[in-house]
C-alpha cells in the first residue's frame, strides 16, 4: 500500500537537502547554481505538500501550477 506520509516526507527531506546545498553554493559564490538549486528545492517542497494532501501523482515542474493544484485539492475558493 502507498504511504502518502512517507512520500511527502521523502520529498520534504530532499527539498531540505537541496536548500542546504544552495546555501553552500551561495557561501562559495556560485550564485547561478544556487538559484537553480533553490528553485529545485521550492519545487520539491510544494510537491511534498501536494503528496501530503493525498495526491498520488504530481506531474510537472511549475511551482505555481503545483500550488494551484494543492489549493484546489483542499477547496480554497479562487479569488
Amino acid at each position: 500500500m502507498w504511504d502518502v506520509r512517507a512520500e511527502a516526507e521523502r520529498w520534504r527531506r530532499q527539498a531540505a537537502n537541496d536548500l542546504a546545498f544552495a546555501r553552500v553554493a551561495v557561501r562559495e559564490r556560485f550564485y547561478t547554481q544556487a538559484c537553480f538549486i533553490a528553485r529545485q528545492a521550492a519545487e520539491k517542497a510544494v510537491k511534498a505538500i501536494a503528496y501530503g494532501l493525498g495526491e498520488r501523482t504530481v506531474v510537472g515542474h511549475s511551482v505555481t501550477l503545483i500550488v494551484v493544484g494543492a489549493v484546489r485539492r483542499v477547496g480554497v475558493p479562487a479569488r
